[in-house]
């Protein structure tokens, strides 16, 4: 999988886009929903949701899945954010003009970066693309429970009215996963929901995103991080990353609730056992200040939260109604 993305595409290849009528087997279809019959293999067919900030790319997969949780503010640097790093060229104008003006565009084009090039590097700028995005970690959820592998009926939808992705599995054996990004609340929201006959037993913990290796765009990805830990304690996963070329890194920290059954903690994750439903509500804080904090103020923020499923995304729902609504009228 590539690591670097296009954090605000949505880009669904391979999957079918229907006009999907709500039915009583299928209470979870809108009316336009894109779908697909089976898992996302790479990150291009992952079913995306955002709210501006945080996002999330759902892939579906039933026994070991991975929903990669993203941040609009998450950049790799080639150099401290701190530091002046502008260029002065405007000198070279008149020049670059007349070059123009003889059709001598690839001259011009080389007279001008060439310099900018120059006054980068003695301002330790090395990188021409001086930041690349990145996926700030990954919710895995591991099941435990081999009944809630798929035995026939599959389907992953991402509702675009309301943009909720979903992930539906053998009815009233399996278990469904909902997920959606919250402007209201600022966090993505992710639902774990046991059909009639069944129960959920899962180990989630928040991970690195598998693929940061190699160079890209000039910047060395095995070295781009000074250090990245993740945690767990009762009711919480945590995640901390530390830039190597930037003072700034990232907090991620997750509140999981449980209806019916237990949760342990097991080394870095939490090992869920038995539950009708379990609701993650995950929060992304970057910081500019690697050796600060604000955990605290999160963990506050988040415990605060409904813990009904529906409360969180009835906001949700209403901020995307007028969105749609908006596009309808277009």
């Amino acid at each position: 999988m590539k690591y670097f993305i296009n954090l605000l595409v949505i880009f669904l290849s391979g999957c079918s886009l229907h006009t999907i009528y709500p039915s009583p087997e299928d209470e979870l279809s809108g009316r336009w929903v894109a779908w697909s019959e089976s898992p996302a293999e790479k990150w291009e067919d992952a079913f995306v949701t955002g709210n501006g900030r945080h996002g999330t790319m759902v892939m579906g997969q039933p026994r070991n899945e991975r929903i990669i949780c993203v941040h609009e503010e998450l950049f790799i640097r080639g150099w401290d954010h701190n530091k002046e790093t502008v260029p002065l060229t405007a000198a070279l104008l008149p020049e670059v003009r007349r070059l123009i003006d003889e059709g001598k565009t690839d001259q011009a084009s080389c007279l001008i970066a060439g310099e900018a090039d120059r006054q980068l590097r003695e301002m330790g700028a090395k990188q021409r693309w001086p930041l690349i995005p990145h996926p700030a970690f990954d919710l895995r959820i591991q099941y435990q429970d081999t009944t809630t592998f798929i035995k026939g009926k599959y389907r992953r939808q991402l509702d675009l009215e309301t943009g909720v992705t979903t992930v539906l599995r053998d009815g009233k054996e399996g278990v469904t996963e909902s997920v959606f990004s919250s402007r209201e609340h600022n966090v993505n929201v992710i639902r774990l929901k046991a059909g009639e006959l069944a129960k959920v037993s899962v180990m989630l913990g928040l991970e690195e995103t598998p693929g940061r290796h190699g160079t890209y765009a000039g910047h060395n990805l095995d070295s781009a991080f000074l250090s990245v830990e993740s945690g767990a304690s009762p009711g919480w996963l945590t995640y901390r990353a530390a830039y190597s070329k930037d003072p700034g890194g990232y907090e991620g920290l997750a509140r999981v609730t449980l209806k019916g059954g237990k949760m342990t903690c097991e080394g870095q994750c939490l090992k869920i056992e038995n539950a009708d439903e379990v609701l993650i509500v995950v929060r992304i804080t970057p910081l500019s200040d690697q050796k600060a904090t604000k955990e605290t103020v999160a963990r506050n923020e988040l415990s605060n939260l409904s813990v009904d499923y529906n409360k969180l995304l009835l906001p949700h729902e209403k901020n995307m109604g007028q969105c749609s609504a908006v596009c309808n009228l277009i």
